[in-house]
């Protein structure tokens, strides 16, 4: 009987043991709050909610969906996004890959009481890679990576101040991207 009571014990301690090794993450949803852009003159602040959709002994599978408000001059603009991606599972430190896309309202672009364009790219086709921190047990996230635009529609620009550079100025060019975040 003593043999099977430790020999039990020693099961036991074993799988726990186990059980705290598995990099897989226990909360499944975050809002993230996050600083990007590729223009000196603006900095995107967005708010993303992401849920992790499949989680397999290496990789989680996400989706994200969230706002975009950008601060240009007297005509600030809004976006929506949405992300589908993937992130490698480790103890704390994980690399992301994923497609990313916004859809912006129409608007004015003005600066300084003069139209730089008259209507704002509807929407934008980018890839983001990037770095994460986040335990697999934690509540808070920080990511830090790069978005590279690849696709990008210019919509109708006709204002007599446009510029063409101004349409085609973001393409291929890296933006930036920090965000912070809470797991729940």
């Amino acid at each position: 009987m003593k043999k099977a009571v430790i020999l039990f014990l020693f099961l036991l301690i074993q799988t726990c043991a186990i059980g705290q090794d598995s990099n897989m993450f226990l909360r499944r949803n975050s809002l993230q709050l996050e600083l990007s852009g590729g223009d000196a003159s603006f900095i995107p602040i967005s708010i993303n909610y992401e849920r992790l959709i499949l989680m397999s002994s290496k990789i989680a599978w996400n989706s994200k969906v969230g706002g975009i408000y950008k601060p240009w001059g007297n005509s600030p603009q809004k976006a929506a996004t949405f992300e589908l991606g993937m992130v490698s599972l480790s103890s704390k430190h994980h690399w992301e890959l994923g497609i990313f896309t916004m859809f912006q309202d129409k608007k004015s672009y003005m600066n300084d009481d003069r139209i730089i364009g008259t209507k704002s790219p509807p929407w934008y086709l980018a890839a983001r890679g990037g770095y994460r921190y986040q335990r697999p047990d934690g509540k808070w996230l920080f990511r830090i990576g790069i978005l590279l635009p690849f696709l990008r529609k210019a919509g109708d620009d006709t204002g007599k101040e446009y510029r063409v550079q101004f349409k085609y100025q973001n393409i291929l060019v890296p933006w930036p991207a920090i965000s912070f975040g809470r797991a729940f």
